[in-house]
């Protein structure tokens, strides 16, 4: 009870987030929707901050999982858990796109160009994938690490680009372009 209880007011805080913004949602909203009593919100979370930070952590945990299980249920081939990575990250992009708008927006997501926590695991991810393509000649380069950052960053620009232009990305075709862009190059 105690756990659902909590998914719901993280729920609750990603939609008014959404829709009021970052600073602007306040917690009888995110009461009100999660279906609890303000009371009830601040036995969860102390405050707005608690309450943000622990929304954050959960997302970012929620994608990690889905990334590891996506890369797991794929084929053995390097370049197939590359695609299933990419292709997971967008589809938890669409799922979550007006929260992870609202983020970008306002500057308190992770777009800065310094490398934060969720990106720093997805590029230790990805690093280990393009170190078992390298291992098995589906890639040329040796530095496996500039290689991985280049993957990360593409996926980090996708999704901005995906947020400024109000565009909705396609998971597969996005994960197909950024993997055509890294293994093929951009020249016909």
């Amino acid at each position: 009870m105690r756990k659902a209880t909590r998914a719901a007011i993280l729920d609750a805080a990603e939609q008014v987030c959404a829709r009021h913004g970052v600073n602007s949602g306040r917690m009888e909203q995110v009461a009100e929707r999660a279906g609890v009593s303000v009371g009830t919100l601040y036995n969860y979370f102390a405050d707005r901050k608690a309450l943000l930070a622990s929304l954050l952590e959960a997302r970012r945990a929620e994608l990690l999982s889905k990334v590891d299980e996506a890369v797991e249920n794929a084929p053995a081939n390097p370049i197939e858990r590359l695609r299933a990575l990419l292709r997971c990250i967008f589809e938890c992009l669409e799922q979550h796109r007006a929260f992870i708008a609202i983020m970008v927006q306002e500057g308190t997501g992770e777009t800065s160009s310094v490398p934060t926590s969720t990106f720093r695991k997805l590029e230790t991810r990805v690093r280990k994938i393009l170190m078992q393509a390298r291992a098995k000649g589906h890639v040329r380069d040796d530095d496996v690490a500039f290689l991985s950052h280049l993957v990360t960053g593409s996926i980090k620009s996708a999704m901005i680009y995906s947020i400024t232009e109000r565009k909705a990305l396609d998971p597969n075709a996005t994960a197909e372009r950024i993997l055509r862009i890294h293994l093929e190059g951009v020249r016909s």
